[in-house]
């Protein structure tokens, strides 16, 4: 089974289990980024309260053109009043997700994933969505292949 993680970070913390995941799953890896500078950690959350109070989905400037070659896409995501920074929805609603199976993560001290699944599954992606999982605090290679069994 072929793997594509995408992931978006801005302060290091989503990238770094990408980064655990690609060596553990021998995958492929692309970063999501789109044209706007969300700045520091509070500039960004404050962009993204104006961005889901509008429905905003900023332009993503990360394209896959091989997508179809994959079997499963792992999407993985700071939390950002409960969801995924729309910047990742605006990614995932590019694609031709057809057949793929997207299992997303995300990271956080205490938000629970729970909120972003119900926001991902308002834009009915084309694909098999497994649920989620959020990663907190310390980073274990134990806890990363448990959340893969």
């Amino acid at each position: 089974m072929k793997t594509l993680i995408a992931y978006y970070s801005l302060s290091g913390n989503t990238k770094k289990v990408a980064k655990k995941l690609e060596s553990l799953l021998d995958a492929d890896i692309v970063e999501i980024k789109g044209k706007k500078n969300y700045g520091s950690y509070m500039k960004a959350v404050e962009i993204a309260g104006k961005e889901f109070e509008t429905n905003e989905l900023p332009e993503c400037t990360t394209k896959i053109d091989n997508l179809s070659e994959y079997d499963r896409l792992l999407v993985g995501f700071p939390l950002w009043y409960n969801k995924a920074p729309n910047l990742v929805v605006s990614f995932l609603t590019s694609l031709d997700l057809n057949g793929i199976e997207i299992y997303p993560f995300c990271t956080s001290g205490s938000q629970s994933i729970d909120g972003a699944m119900i926001q991902l599954s308002e834009y009915h992606l084309d694909a098999i969505v497994h649920p989620g999982y959020r990663f907190s605090g310390a980073l274990s290679e134990e806890e990363v292949r448990g959340w893969l069994n």
